[in-house]
């Protein structure tokens, strides 16, 4: 018997078939997988400006009642400048105001009604 030590050309072409099979389904398997976190990555960056987007309309909201507040405890600060209710909420709203209101509206323009009572609360 004499060993010849190698593989005929049969075997050789079924062990690169088979690595050849393997192979594919290992990049097939890559892809789907890098396919499939692309997509998720792009549902969440999705799903994160969504949520940006409703987070500054809500600050804009608070922001507006804020505002609101503040020309209504002036308004009533007029009538009953000795009312409790007037020292608390300018404490609370405190010097942001001016910050708050470039927030609520930030095209510039205010409503000229409100801008005359801003200045006369100043």
């Amino acid at each position: 018997m004499t060993d010849t030590g190698g593989m005929s050309g049969g075997e050789a072409a079924a062990v690169v078939t088979a690595s050849g099979g393997v192979l594919a389904i290992l990049g097939r398997g890559i892809v789907w997988a890098i396919r499939h976190r692309r997509g998720r990555i792009a549902r969440l960056e999705a799903r994160v400006e969504q949520l940006a987007g409703g987070q500054i309309d809500y600050v804009r909201q608070v922001d507006c009642l804020v505002a609101v507040c503040f020309l209504l405890v002036n308004d009533i600060g007029q009538h009953r400048p000795d009312a409790p209710v007037i020292g608390h909420a300018k404490a609370l709203i405190g010097s942001t105001f001016p910050d708050l209101l470039k927030r609520a509206f930030p095209s510039g323009t205010l409503p000229p009604d409100m801008l005359e009572t801003i200045l006369r609360a100043k």
